[in-house]
């Protein structure tokens, strides 16, 4: 299984916005999710809040069917995000994906 380092090397971006960018690499191996939260967005209560919501955002719109790794780089503005606009997020990155993967 490739390193961290190297999966987010090999990603291609789906989307980036105020709060999030949102990345995916292939995972020939196995569906991973890395969240990155660096400390400019915001405490750990704060980080961890964004940690919790996209691994259950990940969970129930079944995100691991696409057979990608999924890398979400929080961004500063991210506890200001709330649960709501980061489910259309997903979701709209899961439909370009799964556009992209349909096309090829």
């Amino acid at each position: 299984m490739p390193s961290v380092v190297d999966l987010i090397k090999s990603s291609k971006r789906l989307t980036r916005n105020l709060w999030v960018d949102i990345r995916v690499s292939k995972a020939p191996e196995g569906t991973r999710l890395v969240v990155v939260t660096p400390r400019k967005s915001g405490n750990a209560v704060k980080r961890n809040q964004f940690k919790r919501r996209i691994k259950a955002l990940f969970r129930e719109l079944g995100l691991a069917k696409f057979g990608y790794s999924w890398i979400f780089f929080a961004k500063k503005d991210v506890a200001s995000c709330s649960f709501t606009t980061l489910r259309l997020l997903l979701e709209e990155a899961a439909r370009k994906l799964s556009e992209q993967h349909s096309s090829h």
